[in-house]
């Protein structure tokens, strides 16, 4: 399943971490374009704060990690004046997302993302609505990249829980409540 997330999706350093280990973990095929990621990298430098070589490192990464999930603004770039979204910044993504057949477009403003933009195909939702569903099909999956992302952690360590309590607070319930019910039976 080919994954679009929107910057508004990569803001949280939480959920870029599940999104780069559910890729890893084959569960889900990561979709982006350099437009995407110039745009997360403005985000981070103008509104977090985060230094120009930490938030063009953060973009490098998905990169590396998602070499195959490019999308080139060649391939869309005629498609961007037909988008009709009521915001226009949001038109780049449309494009690209109806470009490649994505099948899930992940934001935390559907409205942004009319299907006559994105395509027939392609589910425009938010992460909490995905990753709720995905952690029912795969807790085992999930579980096992909670305890990974954890033990990735040094300095100060985090417990699974914690990781999920972070999750839950960026509007995950679902999935931290299921990925709590797996562990537990583990």
């Amino acid at each position: 399943m080919r994954v679009f997330p929107d910057t508004n999706v990569l803001y949280s350093a939480r959920l870029i971490n599940l999104i780069m280990r559910s890729h890893a973990a084959g569960i889900i095929n990561l979709a982006w374009s350099d437009d995407l990621l110039d745009e997360l990298q403005r985000i981070f430098i103008d509104r977090k704060g985060v230094p120009i070589d930490k938030a063009l490192a953060i973009a490098e990464k998905i990169r590396e990690w998602a070499p195959d999930g490019a999308i080139r603004r060649s391939e869309y770039r005629n498609l961007i004046s037909e988008m009709s979204g009521p915001d226009r910044t949001d038109h780049v993504h449309s494009a690209a997302v109806r470009c490649a057949g994505v099948d899930v477009l992940l934001t935390n403003n559907t409205k942004d993302f009319p299907r006559r933009d994105v395509g027939a195909s392609c589910r425009v939702v938010t992460p909490a609505t995905f990753f709720g569903e995905l952690a029912v099909q795969f807790p085992a999956e999930f579980a096992r990249i909670i305890r990974e992302s954890s033990a990735a952690f040094r300095r100060p360590p985090r417990s699974p829980e914690s990781l999920l309590d972070d999750l839950e607070a960026v509007g995950l319930l679902r999935f931290a409540k299921a990925v709590r019910t797996e562990l537990r039976r583990r």
